[in-house]
């Protein structure tokens, strides 16, 4: 089964980009989370 989400570390990895980028990236909404802290309670954030 293929997964939907992945994780921020992740999708740096894929992208090629710095994890802070990502960070960045979400808190301008850029990249909009499923899940996390602020959303679920759930400590990583993944994206869809």
């Amino acid at each position: 089964m293929k997964e939907n989400v992945i994780t921020g570390t992740k999708a740096a990895r894929i992208i090629g980009v710095p994890r802070g980028t990502i960070i960045k990236w979400k808190n301008k909404d850029k990249l909009i989370p499923v899940s996390g802290s602020s959303i679920d309670g759930f400590g990583i954030a993944k994206m869809m």
